[in-house]
């Protein structure tokens, strides 16, 4: 073996173990992640708090979004940080009125957690999230499909609403009280 095989060897070998290294980190998080949600089911994982509100306290919190979407006084964030926004526009056949209406049929049962605001200058705002299965028809296709969409609301003070997210979940969601 030449020198350069034996560098190329050891290199490779350091690689794999530092790759198996990570993974063993990986799973040891998930395992502790897993654990304290066991231990504490309130405690979501990603941060947010599951069960802190009330069934009665959603239902009000609806109520102001549902009176701000009847009057207008609402938009969905579709800038380039929004992209899964966009891309749920751009794959299904949803205009406002049908995005207005999904807001409007929006209950408690949807609710999945509250969350801070990630954004230092807004940290005292709280950001509702909701899980919602609707069934929409692919732009480019022939059939309609159910499609689970991920819904993070930002009532402002004023009682405006921000719609910061609504596209398809990445990943399944846990709904309060379900």
């Amino acid at each position: 073996m030449n020198t350069f095989e034996a560098l190329f060897d050891y290199d490779n070998r350091i690689i794999a173990e530092y790759r198996r290294y990570w993974v063993r980190q990986y799973f040891r998080m998930q395992h502790i992640l897993i654990a304290e949600r066991y231990e504490n089911p309130s405690v979501d994982i990603r941060g947010g708090d599951l069960v802190d509100k009330s069934y009665e306290e959603i239902n009000r919190y609806l109520a102001e979004v549902k009176s701000a979407v009847w009057a207008g006084r609402y938009r969905i964030d579709r800038n380039r940080k929004r992209r899964a926004n966009l891309k749920l526009y751009r794959d299904y056949v949803i205009g406002e009125e049908m995005t207005r209406e999904i807001l409007l049929s929006l209950t408690a049962d949807d609710f999945c957690e509250v969350a801070p605001n990630e954004h230092e200058e807004y940290k005292h705002e709280q950001l509702y999230v909701f899980g919602k299965d609707v069934k929409l028809l692919q732009r480019f296709g022939v059939k309609e499909e159910t499609v689970s969409l991920y819904i993070k609301l930002n009532k402002q003070e004023n009682q405006y609403v921000i719609i910061i997210s609504f596209h398809k979940q990445a990943y399944p969601l846990t709904y309060a009280f379900q």
